[in-house]
């Protein structure tokens, strides 16, 4: 239902002149709504807005979307709750239009072991698959950052955490991990490890 909405408020920002980047963090399952609206949205991507910015301005400002055109900045997944195989397809036809694409993922999210048994064992993206890898997809801006903490499995942190939220609240608890997504967002981030 959220779908329509969504899609209207980003045209509304795409005719806006003076946006030339947006950037978009979807947790969870906003993530299936955010893959399925910007898929619709792609003819917008490949349109030119009149050619309102100028090429030198672009230029000067070292700015990478072609003139005119506006591009999703940093496109940012914090546990997604998307089937892997619908997300590998979609996040092919959208990554072309981000600078950046970053999924977190992990093993301690209670929540996404949840919703891969309510899917008939449907491995969900924003986990580890059975070897313990993440998903792995072969675009060059595409960045999937194991984020599972380092604690000891038995330490209270993290059973607290885990019970409270499930593990599925990590990106906005966990102190590395939104120091990570700040220097994203100021686009000082290219490894793929949290320190």
């Amino acid at each position: 239902q959220a779908e329509p909405y969504f899609q209207s408020f980003m045209r509304m920002l795409m005719r806006d002149a003076n946006i030339r980047e947006i950037d978009i963090l979807a947790h969870s399952m906003g993530s299936q709504t955010l893959l399925r609206s910007l898929s619709a949205l792609r003819s917008i991507f490949e349109s030119n807005r009149g050619g309102r910015l100028q090429t030198l301005e672009a230029e000067e400002e070292g700015r990478w979307a072609r003139p005119g055109s506006i591009r999703i900045g940093q496109l940012i997944f914090a546990a997604p709750d998307v089937d892997r195989s619908v997300f590998d397809q979609k996040i092919r036809r959208i990554a072309p239009y981000a600078k950046r694409v970053t999924v977190y993922v992990s093993s301690s999210d209670v929540a996404l072991l949840a919703s891969k048994t309510l899917r008939s064992g449907v491995a969900r993206v924003g986990q580890l698959d059975d070897d313990g890898k993440p998903i792995r997809v072969d675009l060059d801006n595409v960045h999937v950052i194991d984020a599972t903490w380092k604690e000891a499995w038995y330490s209270w942190d993290r059973l607290k955490r885990l019970f409270t939220g499930y593990g599925h609240d990590y990106f906005s608890q966990a102190e590395p991990i939104l120091l990570d997504i700040k220097d994203i967002l100021m686009a000082r981030r290219d490894q793929e490890q949290i320190t």
